[in-house]
C-alpha cells in the first residue's frame, strides 16, 4: 500500500492511467472513468495552537477570526471559496499568513504556532492531540469523503480489503 497526495485533477489522471487502485477525495468530482463511493462525513473545525487566545471560546466563528493569523487552503479548492464567502458575509478579514494545499500542511503550520486554520478534520486531526486545540466552527459545513475508483476496471482484492478496513475503523 502506498499513499500520495495530489490534486483532484491529478487523482482523476492517476485513476485513468491505472496508476492507483483507489483514492480519497473531499471533492464532488465527476468523470466518466471514475466513481465516487461516499464513506464518511465530517464537520469543519478550527484548529489552534495551545494557549492561543481564541482557545477559550467553545465555538469559533468568522467574526472571531478577524485579524487573526490564518492559514488558508489554496484558492483552487472549492472549500476556500465557501470560507471566503463566510468571512465576507461576516465582515471578517483574517490575516492570511500562508496558503496550503492540504489539511495536513495546515495542521503542521498550526502546530508550529504560525496561525490558526479551518479544515476538514478527517483524517488529519485527533481530538486528543496535545499540540492542537480543536474547536467547532460555525456556521457549520460538512465535508463528504469518498473513495474514488475506476469504472473501467474492477477493484483489486487489496483495494477492497483496504476499503473495508477504513469503513470498519470509522464505525
Amino acid at each position: 500500500l502506498s499513499l500520495e497526495t495530489c490534486t483532484s485533477t491529478g487523482l482523476v489522471s492517476r485513476i485513468n492511467e491505472d496508476a492507483v487502485d483507489l483514492g480519497f477525495t473531499h471533492a464532488d468530482l465527476t468523470h466518466s472513468s471514475m466513481e465516487l463511493i461516499p464513506f464518511h462525513e465530517s464537520v469543519a473545525v478550527c484548529i489552534l495552537p495551545p494557549n492561543h487566545p481564541l482557545s477559550r471560546h467553545a465555538v469559533i466563528t468568522p467574526e472571531l477570526l478577524h485579524g487573526q493569523d490564518f492559514i488558508s487552503i489554496l484558492r483552487r479548492h472549492i472549500v476556500r471559496s465557501r470560507l471566503d464567502r463566510l468571512f465576507a458575509e461576516a465582515g471578517a478579514v483574517p490575516n492570511r499568513v500562508a496558503e496550503v494545499a492540504t489539511g495536513l500542511s495546515a495542521v503542521t503550520l498550526v502546530r508550529a504556532g504560525t496561525g490558526v486554520s479551518v479544515i476538514c478534520p478527517f483524517p488529519v486531526v485527533r481530538e486528543d492531540d496535545p499540540a492542537l486545540v480543536v474547536r467547532p466552527f460555525l456556521p457549520r459545513f460538512v465535508y463528504r469523503t469518498s473513495f474514488a475508483v475506476s469504472t473501467a476496471r474492477p477493484l483489486t482484492r487489496i483495494a477492497r480489503a483496504f476499503m473495508r478496513h477504513v469503513k470498519l475503523s470509522l464505525a
